[in-house]
């Protein structure tokens, strides 16, 4: 939810976290990714979503990246010969802009 808010408006994670936390209707418990995150402070709470936008793009490199998928698919003897992985150009772009704009 907050890095969905940090996307929103722009990129900013303090007004992100300052919209979050006066957010008071109560989320549904089906999903435990909306639970108030209690034991973070704001800047933990950042630090977070940062490390998440750093994880997704090191995960994009690595799936778009031939010898990475060659050597991953190596674990995996009877998995077609092929290093390509066909993610789109479009997604692509579009999910380093969502992480891209954080600060």
């Amino acid at each position: 939810m907050l890095s969905g808010l940090a996307v929103y408006n722009g990129g900013n994670l303090l007004e992100a976290v300052d919209i979050a936390r006066r957010i008071n209707q109560p989320h549904d418990i089906r999903f435990p990714e909306l639970s108030d995150p209690c034991d973070l402070n704001a800047k933990a709470l950042e630090n977070e979503i940062l490390d998440l936008a750093e994880s997704v793009k090191v995960s994009l490199l690595q799936m778009t990246s031939r010898h990475s998928v060659a050597r991953a698919m190596a674990d995996y003897p009877k998995a077609p010969r092929s290093d390509m992985v066909f993610i789109p150009l479009a997604m692509y772009l579009k999910v380093l802009g969502i992480f891209d704009c954080l600060k």
